[in-house]
């Protein structure tokens, strides 16, 4: 078990920027809601736990400031209302990538309330320290590191970035997605309605020594692995390694704003070689939420293809059963009738004698007058009828035959109705571009300071 933690964090705004995007959160007792921490302070390890939450704003002058306060601020009141922890580390796991979910959907209504922010979005990377394990969660490219100073400084967390994507197809070195020039497209994120982050989630167990490091992108995307490293390897007080990397990042540049929070492990299990190297090879999961959220969306499809291939078929034999084309001619077996059903206003389906049968199953062609009758006019064929019209065997015959030409009348109105058809459109590409400029509380403005001073102006001495 964690027995003695310190903990710190530092925000700057960076060089090229006009404001501070990103935002932060430290609580090092949830068991006691105590937010807040104090400089070089080692303080006994809660129940709960510790947590840090980076959270690094996307949309310029559409408040991505708002935003990135939004997330930190609906993750802090999930863990207010946390009265006990949740037993496995599969729980725990779900409960903070449901939190994640809940800030985007904090995100997204405010956007709907207040129409100026529509398009803010925001990444975020959350920490619980709680036992002897950490459990991270985060959608989008706010990173956590784990340091131990014996393995090589890896990300513990995978981007979800175009580039990174290319890092482990092995396209590119991780350096080389560094300096990308399109290293800033995020894949998710919070905000946006149409796609919704998929949260990754991960733990590990921590040991004596360990440091644990979550920053935005405006840290890693200026230094390398290998620098922010070799800052650690100083072995200074977290304090002034956080106030270190910060100045770094501005002298490499300071292309956006800069956050950086540490957790070092005073007191705890110690580790061996196996497993300071198992800390490195740990996999991320899918969270049970996205699970859930995959089977519905495949039953759903399912359902809507199976309704689709139904109402077809439905419409194909319906039309197809009830065209006047089809049924103008009758069936040429008397002992099977059709069973099509016949519609009322078709008068070549009516009823018609027995003879009738033979004389439709083929049309004959029209018969010239004989050439030795030339002025013997031609008339059409009355079947012999009793002169008594009302005589019962009468009752149900029909005076006369349709003519062909009202046979061809009949047929040119009721022609058959056209089938519907059906559109299927694919759905829209996931990816969505991050905005590289960023918006939070500026903490700290000044591009050359001592490594002591820089931490000094910016971090939040005092308990919340």
């Amino acid at each position: 078990m964690i027995k003695k933690i310190s903990i710190f964090g530092i925000t700057d705004v960076g060089r090229s920027r006009t404001h501070n995007e990103d935002d932060f959160a430290i609580c090092k007792d949830l068991s006691n809601h105590k937010w807040g921490f104090k400089r070089g302070e080692v303080h006994s390890f809660s129940e709960l736990g510790a947590l840090l939450i980076v959270a690094d704003g996307m949309g310029g002058e559409n408040a991505g400031e708002v935003a990135s306060n939004l997330a930190q601020a609906t993750v802090k009141e999930d863990f207010d209302q946390l009265e006990e922890a949740p037993d496995s580390t599969a729980e725990k796991e779900e409960f903070l990538a449901k939190s994640i979910l809940r800030a985007h959907q904090a995100v997204v209504n405010h956007q709907h309330k207040n129409l100026e922010t529509a398009g803010m979005g925001t990444t975020l990377v959350i920490a619980w320290v709680i036992e002897d394990l950490v459990h991270v969660a985060w959608s989008g490219d706010s990173r956590c590191y784990i340091y131990n100073g014996q393995q090589s400084l890896y990300p513990f967390t995978e981007d979800h970035s175009l580039v990174w994507k290319m890092v482990e197809d092995n396209q590119m070195t991780p350096e080389e997605a560094r300096v990308h020039p399109e290293s800033n497209i995020v894949t998710q994120s919070l905000g946006d309605e149409k796609n919704p982050p998929q949260p990754s989630v991960k733990t590990a167990k921590l040991f004596k020594g360990n440091r644990l490091i979550l920053c935005s992108d405006g840290l890693n995307g200026m230094l390398s692995d290998e620098q922010i490293q070799s800052i650690l390897e100083e072995g200074e007080p977290i304090d002034e390694t956080c106030g270190k990397l910060v100045k770094s990042a501005n002298e490499a540049g300071g292309e956006d704003n800069i956050t950086c929070l540490m957790v070092e492990i005073h007191e705890g299990p110690k580790p061996s070689s196996e497993d300071l190297l198992a800390q490195t090879q740990v996999e991320s999961k899918t969270t049970t939420t996205q699970v859930l959220r995959k089977k519905n969306s495949n039953k759903n499809l399912a359902i809507a293809a199976l309704f689709f291939v139904i109402t077809v078929l439905a419409a194909w034999i319906y039309f197809d059963g009830s065209s006047p084309e089809v049924n103008a001619v009758p069936s040429t077996t008397p002992e099977e009738p059709p069973t099509q059903e016949i519609p009322d206003d078709s008068l070549e389906n009516s009823y018609q004698p027995a003879n009738m049968e033979e004389e439709n199953s083929a049309e004959p062609a029209e018969e010239e007058p004989p050439a030795e009758l030339p002025d013997e006019p031609t008339a059409d064929p009355v079947p012999d009828l009793p002169e008594d019209s009302n005589s019962p065997d009468n009752a149900d015959k029909p005076t006369e035959k349709p003519k062909e030409s009202e046979k061809d009348s009949v047929k040119q109105q009721a022609k058959p109705v056209d089938k519907d058809s059906t559109v299927t459109v694919s759905p829209k590409d996931l990816e969505s571009k991050k905005d590289t400029v960023s918006v939070a509380p500026v903490v700290s403005d000044s591009t050359e300071t001592s490594d002591k001073s820089l931490a000094d102006s910016v971090a939040i001495d005092g308990e919340k």
